[in-house]
């Protein structure tokens, strides 16, 4: 099954104002790496917003890549963070998104119920 999400973004010019059409930076560092953000960054729940695109010079993988990477070691946490996602922003996702979520995180309650 494959999801996609709508992740809150902000293109991020760096050293000034940190708060835009309603996306209030509260920290100005990246929650994966720990810089400053910069650039286009990206909010992942349940780890804040991440660095979401590559440096000219640097060819690695983005914050945002490597926090997902995480995530998707373990299943049920993925399934409660995409679930977070989509209680916090439903209207940015689709029926069929939120009904596959749902299934989804009823099965881990199932399951955990056991």
């Amino acid at each position: 099954m494959k999801i996609t999400l709508d992740l809150p973004e902000y293109q991020n010019p760096g050293h000034c104002e940190y708060a835009v059409d309603g996306y209030d930076h509260v920290t100005k560092l990246c929650a994966g790496c720990g810089d400053e953000l910069y650039g286009l960054t990206v909010r992942l729940l349940p780890y804040g917003w991440l660095h979401a695109e590559r440096e000219e010079d640097n060819e690695g993988r983005t914050c945002q890549e490597l926090a997902v990477e995480k995530l998707l070691a373990d299943p049920r946490t993925a399934w409660v963070s995409v679930g977070k996602h989509v209680a916090r922003y439903p209207s940015k996702h689709t029926s069929a998104t939120v009904r596959a979520v749902i299934t989804e995180l009823a099965k881990l309650a199932e399951a955990g119920a056991r």
